[in-house]
């Protein structure tokens, strides 16, 4: 419960207590972001719920992936897993078990019940704090899908301009392709719009705003004789013997939104 001194004189105060918003019979993926806790809970934990699906390889391999290395989009398992793993083997600069390898690529998916995906809920200012929270979802889902396709492919992900792409090059390979460490501003916005098609289709995310009534507690405090003298200065309750205090209710409505996140779908 929040107090504001919304109004102070002589011989009169006015203290308004906002009543909290209660939620009852809460599912599990449902968070409700508050201004009392850090925005990294909130974030670890909606991460925590999505893991187990952005974990799957047919709603994250483009479809280039999916022939190239004989993915069943049914069971999830990899036709081609011994030579998948040996090319990340090759590429990845970071030493790994190849049996931790192997069996995670062969691992079956996890299925949890009680409903899936997360939901954010905020109201009032922190309806923009569960838009930043919406923001880092974002950034770890692009973050993620470049790492997976830079260890599987051998090579970063970049897309490059027109100007880049149709530049001939006398090589075997065909056109050119100049290094992905070379500065482009318009290979970079080309990338940037690929990226932010590519998460778009990872997650699905509605959202829909709204209102939700609040009540607070107005408490007037009054004295009808000239109140006892107060150190601090400004008009005290305490320090008078004949203080009335009066309670009202005050109703007002504030903003709200949910934003639903889920993984994959049509």
């Amino acid at each position: 419960m929040s107090t504001e001194h919304s109004s102070t004189d002589d011989a009169h105060s006015t203290v308004m207590c906002k009543r909290p918003l209660f939620v009852l019979n809460k599912s599990h993926n449902e968070i409700y972001i508050t201004s009392r806790v850090p925005l990294c809970v909130y974030y670890d934990r909606a991460i925590s719920l999505l893991r187990w699906q952005l974990s799957r390889f047919p709603d994250l391999c483009s479809d280039r992936f999916a022939r190239e290395n004989h993915l069943n989009k049914t069971t999830g398992i990899l036709g081609n897993r011994a030579k998948l793993l040996l090319q990340h083997m090759d590429s990845s600069t970071v030493s790994c078990d190849p049996a931790s390898v192997s069996a995670a690529l062969s691992k079956h998916h996890e299925h949890i019940t009680g409903g899936s995906g997360v939901i954010l809920y905020g109201t009032g200012s922190c309806v923009n704090r569960a838009l930043y929270v919406l923001q880092d979802i974002y950034e770890y889902v692009k973050k993620l899908y470049v790492e997976s396709q830079s260890r599987f492919r051998g090579r970063s992900v970049r897309v490059l301009c027109d100007q880049c792409s149709s530049t001939a090059q006398s090589s075997t390979e065909g056109r050119a392709k100049h290094s992905l460490e070379d500065p482009c501003s318009s290979c970079d916005a080309s990338t940037n719009a690929a990226l932010e098609a590519i998460v778009k289709r990872i997650l699905r995310v509605n959202i829909s705003t709204g209102s939700v009534q609040c009540h607070d507690d107005v408490y007037s405090y009054s004295v009808q004789d000239n109140p006892l003298p107060s150190t601090s200065g400004s008009f005290c309750p305490l320090d008078s013997l004949d203080t009335s205090v009066q309670v009202s209710r005050r109703e007002r409505m504030i903003s709200s939104i949910r934003i639903s996140i889920c993984v994959g779908g049509k």
